[in-house]
This record gives C-alpha cells, sequence and structure tokens, in this order.
C-alpha cells in the first residue's frame, strides 16, 4: 500500500515541531508532568524516519507500521492518559510507578530498542534469497470444488470443539440469553490457582481463521460473486469466529478481521466499494461498544474494575501495547532486585503442547502472569487471565538486561527487514495475504506482548495456512508440446 513521500515527511516534521516546542513550553511553564508526553513525540521521530523509501514514495504496511501502533497507543497516547485527570482503576495500576520522572526510564529504553531495530531493519535493502516454499505453494491452483469440501469438514468440526469449550467451560443457556456472562475472559479452574485456557478446543475453533482468508483469496482471484456458494462459506465461519471471540471477549479479533478484509479487497482490485468500508467501520465500532460494555457489566469485572465510558480509558486501558509505564516498571523493578530469567523466558513456548489438564504445574507460557503477580502485586490466584505481558523491549531487558535489547531489536529488526523483502520478491495478492494475516500481526502483538505466545500463534498459523492450501489445491500441468 505505496504513499507518497510528502505524507512521510510531513508526519516526521510536524512530530519534531511538537516535540521541542511542547518540550520547551513544559520548561517554561513549569508543567513537567507534560514531558514525557511531549517527548513521545521525539520517539514517533525516529519510528517515521525508520521506513524504507522508494524513489517518491514508500509502503505504509511496512513492519514499521505495526510497531508504530502499537507505541502511539501505549506510549504516546498512555503518557497522556497518565497526566490526565481520568481516574480508572487501570491508572491506579499505572501509578504504582510513583513520580512522573521514573516514566523516563521506559522512553529511554523504548529509544534505545527503537535505535537498534533500526540498524537491524536497514542492514537489509533487499535479499536475492528464493523463498522456495512459497513459491511451490502460491504455484499450486485451488479447486474449487475441494475447497467447497473440505470448508464444509472444517467448519462441522470446528462446531463440535466449540461446543466441547462450551461443555467445559460451563457456559450455562441461561447466561447467555440473559447476556448475564456472555462475554468474559473464561478459562477452566483447575484448583490450586492453577486454570487452564483449553487451548487445543481454541486452536480447532481458530482454524477457521486462516480457512477465511483462502475463501477470501478464491472469491476474489476466480471473480465468484460474494451471494455465491464460496461467498455463504466465507460468510459461515466470520459467524461462528465472531461468536467464539464474543463468548471469550475478545474485541480485537474479528475487527482486525474486518479491517484486513478491506485492505486485502482494496490490495486486489484497487478500490473498496463504499457500503463495504462504512459496514466494516460502523460494525467494528458497535462491536467495540457492545463488548466493552458487557464486558463492564460482567458480575467478575465489577469487583475488580470499574465501568469506565471514556473512549481514551477503553483504548489505553489495555497492557497489550508497547506501554511506556509497564517498560519503566519492569526494567526499575528488575534493576533493583536484580532478577534477570536469563532466557528463560523467550523459550517457554516449547512446553504449549502440553495440555494443562494434564501436567497441572506446567510453567506459564505466558510470563504475563508472574509480572502481574510478582512485580505489580496486582493479580489473584483465584481469577483467571490479570496478565500483563511485557512487551518485547521490556521482555529483553528482564532476560538479558541493556544488551539484551540491543541484540533482540537488532536480530528483530534484521528479520523483520528480512521476510518483508523475502515475501515481497513478487508482488501478488497471495504473498500480500499471508504478509497481512501472519507476519503483520505477529509483528504487532510481539512489541506489545511477549515471545513465547507469539511464537505457537505465528507456528500455528503457518501450519494450518500450508495444510490446507495443500489440500484443497492441485500442481499446475506444464505442457509440453
Amino acid at each position: 500500500m505505496y504513499i507518497n513521500n510528502y505524507y512521510l515527511i510531513f508526519s516526521k516534521y510536524l512530530s519534531l515541531i511538537i516535540f521541542f516546542s511542547g518540550f520547551f513550553s513544559c520548561l517554561f511553564l513549569e508543567k513537567f508532568d507534560y514531558i514525557p508526553f511531549y517527548s513521545s513525540f521525539f520517539l514517533l521521530f525516529v519510528l517515521f524516519n525508520s521506513y524504507k523509501k522508494e524513489k517518491n514514495k514508500f509502503d505504509l504496511l511496512q513492519p514499521i507500521t505495526a510497531i508504530l501502533i502499537s507505541f502511539f497507543i501505549g506510549t504516546l497516547l498512555r503518557s497522556y492518559f497518565y497526566v490526565s485527570d481520568e481516574v480508572t482503576v487501570v491508572k491506579k495500576i499505572m501509578l504504582q510507578l510513583g513520580d512522573h520522572d521514573n516514566m523516563f526510564v521506559g522512553l529511554l529504553y523504548i529509544f534505545i530498542g527503537f535505535l537498534f531495530f533500526n540498524f537491524g531493519y536497514h542492514s537489509i535493502k533487499k535479499t536475492n534469497l528464493k523463498f522456495g516454499f512459497l513459491n511451490k505453494i502460491e504455484n499450486r491452483l485451488i479447486v474449487g470444488n475441494k475447497l467447497i469440501l473440505i470448508s464444509l469438514f472444517i467448519i462441522i468440526c470446528s462446531c463440535i470443539f466449540f461446543y466441547i469449550y462450551i461443555l467445559k467451560m460451563g457456559i450455562a443457556y441461561d447466561d447467555i440469553s440473559t447476556l448475564k456472562n456472555l462475554s468474559k475472559k473464561r478459562a477452566l479452574n483447575l484448583g490450586d490457582g492453577q486454570f487452564a485456557s483449553l487451548s487445543y478446543l481454541n486452536f480447532g475453533v481458530n482454524i477457521l481463521q486462516p480457512l477465511y482468508y483462502i475463501i477470501l483469496y478464491f472469491l476474489l482471484t476466480k471473480k465468484k460473486s460474494f451471494f455465491s456458494l464460496h461467498g455463504c462459506l466465507l460468510l459461515i465461519t466470520f459467524i461462528i469466529l465472531l461468536s467464539f471471540n464474543i463468548i471469550n471477549s475478545h474485541r480485537g479479533t474479528p475487527i482486525v478481521m474486518l479491517l484486513t478484509t478491506v485492505f486485502i479487497i482494496k490490495y486486489y482490485t484497487k478500490k473498496v466499494p463504499r457500503f463495504l468500508f462504512l459496514f466494516c467501520i460502523f460494525f467494528s465500532t458497535l462491536l467495540l461498544i457492545s463488548m466493552t460494555y458487557l464486558r463492564n457489566n460482567n458480575e467478575l469485572i465489577k469487583k475488580i474494575d470499574e465501568a469506565n465510558k471514556n473512549p481514551l480509558t477503553i483504548v489505553v486501558g489495555s497492557l497489550n501495547f508497547l506501554g511506556v509505564t509497564k517498560t519503566s516498571y519492569i526494567i526499575n523493578h528488575t534493576k533493583k532486585n536484580n532478577e534477570y530469567l536469563l532466557g528463560k523466558s523467550l523459550f517457554l513456548w516449547t512446553v504449549a503442547p502440553i495440555p494443562r489438564e494434564y501436567w497441572k504445574n506446567k510453567p506459564e507460557i505466558s510470563i504475563g502472569k508472574d509480572i502481574a503477580k510478582n512485580i505489580y502485586q496486582k493479580r489473584d490466584d483465584n481469577i483467571a487471565g490479570g496478565g500483563v505481558p511485557p512487551g518485547f523491549i521490556a521482555e529483553l531487558y528482564l532476560n538479558f538486561g541493556l544488551v539484551g535489547i540491543c541484540i533482540g531489536m537488532f536480530i528483530f529488526g534484521l528479520m523483520c527487514s528480512y521476510y518483508y523483502h523475502l515475501i515481497f520478491q513478487k508482488k501478488s495478492l497471495f504473498r500480500f495475504i499471508v504478509y497481512l494475516t501472519i507476519f503483520f500481526p505477529s509483528i504487532f502483538y510481539l512489541i506489545g506482548g511477549d515471545l513465547s505466545r507469539i511464537i505457537i500463534k505465528f507456528i500455528f498459523l503457518v501450519i494450518i495456512f500450508s495444510m490446507l492450501l495443500v489440500l484443497i489445491s492441485k500442481k499446475k500441468q506444464i505442457l509440453i508440446k
């Protein structure tokens, strides 16, 4: 998705002007609390400066954008929210930092992380290596009848997994019909403070997500009507995924799917029907508001949080972004107590395949729960969830200190650039979908989350995408004259 460089230049220097004018105004007016907020604009300038440019344009969907979105919400908006007049439970957790000066610790280490990411990202201009496996998959022909049969089989299996999930979680029909417990974070209580998320059942339902994009790819490339049988299958997969995410109070997934669909259609057709665009915006807004309302009115949530309808609170209240407050807090705590993990959290994904139902003392896949309990000291062992994902920069520091940030972010930048160029050696709708549904969201979730959980999701998507494409396609026949 290429845009004129003028927009990038304008955004870059506007952020620099805001930084200098805001910073010196704070010094002159002695509004020191706002310095972290205006300092965030300098880091925004660094990110804008990281984009690779081609002549008079640049690709807006470079990996930098995924990081920029997470940074904008978790650091820039949150640093403003930190000094605003809003009073919420979320803010009380942020205020454990103490004085606002401590936020400079997070800003400094995020800045160092961005610098080394930039060094790695610009170390690779392009690659001549061939992505052999991707080429083989892309060159296969999707067979329409196979797609219908496989889709029906997967939809039936996913519905069975969904039903088993409802039974195991003890979700009653009365609770759903009265909206009492329709939408909330769910986990199976195993006792002794142990909870199981039933990941294998989650995966059984979420197989529909890559199937959804494959059907969409087929509809566009074969110029099939969205009112055809394949179009109906597309709608059914989305409805099942939407229902599952509402049940589990996952607001982001269906919204991201809608927006990704718009981007894919825009990439292939060069335009998006106005009705489709307005519908996606309206439906995404409706989902965000309604699911937030259901979450805030859940009895359990009322006990641990307060309902707040302020849009700013809804946006920055999540701890799943690259947050300046949590980065500062985690780094300060690690420095003070000298509690370095020495790589432990980076390999937790290796034990993920073993169900917790059979290994109750299995280490938590996400380090977020340990951070919430031991660093934030805010987690109740009798309640599922409540974790605080550290963000990749803080997790690197938690394992290896400053050296971990420098080396880790350099490698991260190197890999982002390498795979970006590798995928887009040849421009095609198939490669765009692979990038937008697997690589781009992985970067976004990693920078604000934790490594092991993202690796699991990444491997799952790659394997399922590959298996489905092999099952529903055939090799192209080369005619020899």
